[in-house]
C-alpha cells in the first residue's frame, strides 16, 4: 500500500492519463490522488489530443499501445504542437521491446515504465520517473523513498 510519506506532494497539479485498460487506470488514478494531483483522463490518443485543447496539465502518462491513436502518435502530436511541446509526458507498455525506451525517449517522453501496474510497486516506479521531469522533482525529496 501507499505509504503516507509523499501523501500530497502533487498537490495543485493537473495530470492526465491516456489509458484503456480499466485496472491500470484505477491503479493510476488511486496512487496519484493520494499524491494529492487532480487526474483528468482519455482512453486514447486522440482523445487526449481533444482534451488538450482545454486542459494544460503539469504532466502526462500515456499508456503506448492503445486503440484509435496509441502513445507514439499522441507524443509525436504532442511535440508537433508549439502550445502542447513542453508538458513531460511518462511512457508505458505491457509489451515492451528492446528498443521501447530509446524510441520513447528520442520521440520525447520523460521517462518510460513497464506493466503490470502493482500498486505496491508502482509508486516508487512513479516517483523516480518523476524525478526526470524537472518541474516535479524539486518536490521530491531525492533520499526519501516510499
Amino acid at each position: 500500500m501507499v505509504t503516507t510519506h509523499y501523501h500530497n506532494i502533487l498537490q495543485g497539479l493537473d495530470v492526465l492519463i491516456v489509458e484503456d485498460d480499466s485496472v491500470s487506470l484505477d491503479i493510476m488514478r488511486a496512487i496519484l490522488n493520494h499524491f494529492g494531483a487532480t487526474v483528468y483522463t482519455a482512453e486514447n490518443g486522440k482523445v487526449a489530443l481533444e482534451k488538450l485543447q482545454t486542459l494544460t496539465p503539469s504532466f502526462i502518462i500515456s499508456d503506448i499501445n492503445m486503440p484509435v491513436m496509441d502513445g507514439w502518435q499522441l507524443i509525436m502530436n504532442l511535440k508537433k504542437d508549439r502550445r502542447l511541446a513542453s508538458i513531460p509526458a511518462v511512457g508505458l507498455t505491457a509489451q515492451a521491446l528492446p528498443h521501447h525506451p530509446q524510441q520513447a525517449d528520442k520521440l520525447g517522453f520523460h521517462a518510460f515504465l513497464i506493466k503490470p501496474l502493482r500498486i505496491e510497486t508502482f509508486s516508487q516506479q512513479l516517483i523516480n520517473a518523476l524525478r526526470s521531469i524537472p518541474a516535479v522533482a524539486e518536490r521530491l525529496n531525492d533520499n526519501a523513498t516510499i
